[in-house]
């Protein structure tokens, strides 16, 4: 029975410290938008029609928050590398890892029109690149004022209705021994 109240003990000590710890971690994040500057030098992206659908295979994206983690998950050296996909031989599945979307629109590329070039890729496409095709037309931008967006205290909520779970602390209601 005293080993099992001493597991109780250090199981409720190690909860508390992580809530003290985690509390302050999630009050402090926030999120912004970045506008998107679209690439409009007609740079070939897009995959050939046979290898640009949906993958249906066992797919796994990874986002990353800056292009070193990303060259290195990817083992390559390019500097201007934003995405890159790694496909199993059997074809059956496939990792995206791609940097954050931020990051992507700093540079010009939005993530559905890189993720759809790496699906290709999962798709068979091979690293040569052969057949690729420019982006035709204006449909993959939209201006800032049309974009969508979260409200801006869905985060703030979200948070706040979160950390009544993380920190009991901050509840109101009856403390702990009290009955």
């Amino acid at each position: 029975m005293r080993l099992t109240l001493h597991w109780a003990a250090f199981i409720a000590a190690v909860a508390v410290v992580a809530a003290i710890l985690l509390c302050p971690v999630f009050a402090q994040q926030t999120y912004t938008i970045v506008p998107v500057k679209p690439v409009t030098d007609g740079r070939p992206i897009l995959p050939p029609p046979e290898f640009d659908y949906v993958y249906e295979g066992d797919l796994t994206i990874v986002m990353v928050k800056t292009v070193e983690e990303l060259l290195i998950l990817c083992n390559v050296e390019h500097q201007n590398t934003l995405t890159c996909s790694i496909r199993a031989y059997d074809g059956k599945s496939c990792v995206i890892i791609m940097v954050d979307d931020d990051l992507m629109r700093r540079r010009g590329w939005t993530s559905g029109l890189l993720l759809r070039h790496e699906m290709g890729h999962c798709n068979g496409w091979t690293q040569a690149h052969e057949g690729q095709r420019p982006v035709v037309g204006t449909a993959h931008w939209v201006t800032e004022s049309h974009r969508i967006r979260l409200p801006a205290d869905r985060w703030q909520r979200q948070l706040a209705k979160h950390s009544e779970t993380f920190c009991p602390a901050s509840q109101k209601g009856p403390k702990l021994g009290s009955r």
